[in-house]
């Protein structure tokens, strides 16, 4: 690592200069939906390919209200597996209870597993 950054309190930034001596480094660039293949462009369903389908607030298609999306195919929205759990907890009520459920209401913890544990 050759900089990194803090932020104090009063919101002043400091950059530092650390040499790390490792045998190994992982890099964790982030995850990319894979929905090339799913032809989308048939069931009238925009999305972008980097980031993954277009949802509205109730994880709706923006361009077709009767496809829904959850999970790491989904744009802008945390690719964490509990939030996948309740995003589909929001489609299902929305589409069997006819509920107006929203993603923007959920507030899901954001948490990391590490092997070891690391703390």
């Amino acid at each position: 690592i050759d900089h990194h950054s803090t932020t104090s309190a009063d919101g002043e930034k400091n950059a530092e200069k650390t040499n790390i001596e490792c045998e190994c480094l992982l890099v964790a660039a982030g995850r990319s939906p894979n929905v090339e293949n799913l032809n989308l462009e048939n069931a009238n369903v925009a999305y972008n390919a980097k980031k993954g389908i277009l949802v509205d607030d109730n994880a709706r298609s923006t361009t077709n209200p009767n496809v829904y999306s959850v999970g790491d195919c989904t744009a802008d929205v945390p690719r964490l597996t509990h939030m996948s759990g309740e995003m589909a907890k929001v489609v299902v009520q929305n589409s069997l209870f006819d509920d107006d459920w929203r993603l923007s209401s959920l507030v899901v913890p954001s948490c990391m597993y590490t092997e070891p544990e690391f703390a």
